[in-house]
């Protein structure tokens, strides 16, 4: 029971604590033809917000997407589900794939990702 209790007292504070969690792989760019379209968390896409599809992370985390190639960074807010891709980790929307010189010529790039806030 002691076991138990020490589970749940860690449990609680990891969910009521930020934690700082990074993922490095491939993010693309939401086609042009989505926006305007509904996005998972009931709002619609709007291509030239700063914001992004994960898997996991909750809607309305705060993510630093970085570009490995060039360092460059955005931070975007999560209000989508996906890439369904399964070779990418985030789909990003033109205006945040352009702060990190993502386009749709280069069709995916090597980033970080750092999940920073998720209120």
């Amino acid at each position: 029971m002691r076991n138990l209790n020490v589970i749940i007292l860690l449990v609680f504070f990891l969910s009521t604590h930020r934690i700082h969690a990074q993922e490095v792989g491939y993010a693309c760019i939401y086609s042009e033809s989505l926006c305007g379209g509904m996005v998972a968390n009931g709002s619609r896409l709007n291509c030239d917000k700063l914001t992004a599809a994960h898997r996991s992370f909750k809607f309305g985390a705060q993510v630093r997407v970085t570009n490995m190639d060039n360092d460059k960074s955005v931070i975007v807010i999560i209000n989508d589900r996906g890439p369904y891709n399964h070779k990418d980790i985030i789909d990003l929307t033109p205006a945040a794939a352009a702060k990190i010189g993502l386009t749709h010529g280069k069709g995916r790039v090597k980033v970080k990702i750092e999940k920073i806030i998720d209120d």
